[in-house]
């Protein structure tokens, strides 16, 4: 055997059981695999692996850096899967998953440049192709277009124009227009929507909103909806969704009130809470009671309630204005019944019908009055009504009450006056006298008069003897 003497030089192969050659002296390479204190494989010299960690940097064959270990950079494509210390995947090479947490910077391949900047947290790319898996937390900055698709949640702010489809919920405001692609705006900035609604709205508990019925062609509307500006509710859904409430107006196309809502305050409620303007076509007018005021019979006819009274205003104050080229009472004379004599009943009263007042002689009862339109105003002509007398004292016990009858008109210069003491009116009273202040009968010739169907008490005037003649039961005979 030979000796080795500290300090001196020697060349020597050294083999293994096997005889394979563990340190070529010749080479100076060391061909053997290395394991640890463990016995654990850490460099595979027969299938080129490497085993666990490894300190310092990584060099090429022409001294370039491939791995900077003070840098935590690595300069170079791997090929293959990457699996952890449990043998779990990290990088699938034929997916391109990676999975677990990614520590560096990334830099592209042309220039070097910082792809992912992992000092500043910022990842700048023209374009990610492919699919992404996993979540995004921070601020996106994507300059450009981003096209593919998108399955997952997005949260928080995102500026731009979006082109393609939105499948999915989509909570939090949004700012700014939506366009179709046409590049007409379907949804503006201050929340109109123009253009057509495809699916559902869900709200944050999953319930459908706003959902398109295939079958009746129409949406169904689970919600309440509020006015943009101060938060009034518009139509509210009440707690268990069986009916809304509408609180509006209603406009017709051209922006005309239908049914405009009165403001008040809750503190004085008005008798009114809304005016209607329209046309009413159909169905049944009900009283605030439930019961039927007015009700349709057929296309041209409204029938009234079911004790035949149609109640038209509040009070004896109110105006009723009727408009039409003519008028046409239809009432029904009953001889037998003395209640149903084709009667147009006039109720009247002082005070209000709350608080009824006796009727003071000389009081109007009924007042028909005309008046002309003289191309600027309405000017009154004349009228005929019906007055309390003013000289019989009516009876309580007798359902009668004493009245005046009078008819007015103007001579063009002084107004009617009261119908009851009317001086150039016509006035008929209760006790059957009739008064003018002045009568003229227009007057018959001594041929014309033999035409007159005679009966006693007539009286004439006789244009061809120039007499007033009376007619006493068989004769004509002057009065003077």
């Amino acid at each position: 055997m030979t000796d080795f003497i500290p300090g001196d030089s020697y060349r020597l192969d050294i083999v293994g059981a096997d005889s394979s050659i563990i340190i070529d002296s010749w080479l100076s390479q060391v061909k053997a695999s290395v394991v640890n204190k463990d016995g654990q494989l850490q460099v595979d010299t027969t299938f080129g692996k490497l085993y666990g960690p490894m300190v310092g940097d990584v060099e090429h064959e022409n001294g370039d850096i491939l791995l900077n270990a003070d840098s935590r950079t690595a300069y170079f494509d791997v090929v293959g899967n990457i699996k952890n210390q449990s043998g779990d995947k990290v990088l699938d090479m034929n997916t391109g998953l990676l999975t677990g947490n990614l520590k560096g910077s990334i830099v592209n391949s042309i220039d070097d440049e910082l792809v992912w900047d992992a000092s500043t947290s910022t990842f700048k790319a023209d374009r990610i192709v492919g699919d992404f898996y996993g979540t995004l937390h921070g601020e996106l900055d994507l300059i450009g277009e981003v096209a593919g698709t998108f399955r997952g949640n997005l949260n928080g702010d995102t500026t731009g124009h979006h082109y393609g489809n939105v499948t999915g919920t989509t909570q939090g405001t949004h700012i700014g227009e939506v366009k179709n692609e046409a590049g007409v705006v379907t949804l503006q900035a201050n929340g109109d929507l123009n253009g057509n609604l495809k699916g559902k709205i869900i709200s944050p508990d999953g319930d459908s909103v706003l959902e398109y019925h295939n079958m009746l062609h129409h949406y169904n509307l689970k919600a309440g909806i509020e006015h943009h500006k101060d938060n009034k509710t518009i139509l509210e859904l009440n707690d268990d969704h069986t009916h809304t409430t509408l609180r509006a107006h209603i406009g017709w196309y051209d922006g005309t009130n239908i049914l405009s809502l009165k403001t008040w305050d809750k503190s004085d409620k008005p008798d009114s809470l809304a005016e209607y303007f329209g046309d009413v076509v159909g169905g049944d007018y009900l009283s605030p009671n439930k019961e039927a005021m007015l009700r349709y019979r057929d296309a041209t006819q409204l029938l009234g309630t079911n004790n035949g009274v149609i109640e038209i205003g509040h009070d004896a104050t109110e105006t009723v204005k009727i408009f039409g080229d003519s008028i046409n009472y239809h009432v029904q004379s009953n001889p037998v019944n003395t209640t149903n004599l084709a009667h147009i009943n006039y109720m009247a009263v002082n005070g209000d019908v709350s608080n009824k007042l006796p009727i003071n002689p000389g009081d109007s009862m009924m007042i028909s009055a005309v008046h002309a339109w003289d191309g600027t105003n309405y000017k009154i002509g004349g009228g005929f009504g019906f007055f309390a007398n003013t000289e019989i004292v009516p009876d309580p016990d007798l359902e009668i009450y004493p009245t005046d009858f009078g008819i007015t008109l103007s001579d063009g210069r002084t107004l009617p006056s009261a119908f009851w003491d009317n001086p150039t009116g016509l006035n008929f009273n209760g006790k059957g006298v009739l008064s003018v202040p002045i009568f003229q009968a227009k007057g018959h010739t001594e041929a014309s008069k033999t035409e007159v169907e005679t009966k006693e008490g007539m009286i004439i005037f006789n244009t061809t003897l120039k007499k007033f003649q009376g007619y006493d039961g068989s004769a004509w005979v002057n009065l003077h």
